[in-house]
């Protein structure tokens, strides 16, 4: 059996609902499970506190095997911008018009995602012919599968308007792959560094 997204698996920590409640019961098929079953638990998003829940709750044995692959590619280049005032100030969005490649903008919630892109679609830098058309589009779970189709096909091609998708982490499971032009991912928040002097 495999789990995808298991980082949805988890239980409210520090007071914050789970993602999906029902799934923090799959333990109960694990235990009635055959023991030759093979299960597994997939994630592209599992820090040690939520890895340590899904072991946990599924009951894995203690022998089980933990593969890690980085998502660092040869094609990807880090950068960081540093914010002025609060992620909520989308001016600080403004150095991503015009759109020089398809681009794809991560918020922590609906909410930014959906500001941002109100901000950005009737910006100044873009050109009459563009402002206010849907050259920039949210994306995320509150939109129907259709929306989400249709627009990730716009986006995906070369020739849309489409340049810009401002989404949460939905958008984070669709094949980017698939897009074979230049790309731009963006994530919006604060990050927290902690050095080692080791």
């Amino acid at each position: 059996m495999s789990l995808f997204r298991c980082h949805t698996l988890t239980a409210p920590i520090n007071g914050a609902l789970a993602h999906r409640p029902a799934w923090s019961q799959l333990s109960t098929l694990r235990v009635h499970l055959d023991n030759d079953v093979p299960f597994q638990a997939l994630s592209g998003t599992l820090p040690p506190h939520i890895k340590t829940f899904i072991v946990n709750n599924l009951v894995f044995k203690p022998t089980f095997k933990s593969v890690t692959y980085t998502s660092n590619r040869p094609n990807v280049a880090y950068a960081c911008r540093p914010v002025v005032g609060s992620l909520s100030d989308f001016r600080n969005l403004d150095f991503l018009l015009p759109s020089k490649c398809k681009t794809i903008v991560f918020f922590d919630s609906k909410t930014d995602a959906t500001n941002a892109t109100t901000y950005l679609d009737n910006h100044s830098n873009l050109s009459d012919s563009m402002r206010g058309r849907g050259s920039v589009r949210e994306y995320h779970s509150d939109m129907s599968m259709d929306y989400l189709a249709q627009t990730f096909k716009m986006f995906s091609s070369s020739d849309s308007i489409v340049n810009i998708l401002c989404a949460t982490s939905c958008c984070a499971t669709v094949s980017v792959i698939a897009y074979c032009g230049i790309i731009q991912l963006i994530y919006i928040r604060v990050t927290r560094v902690s050095i080692s002097l080791t």
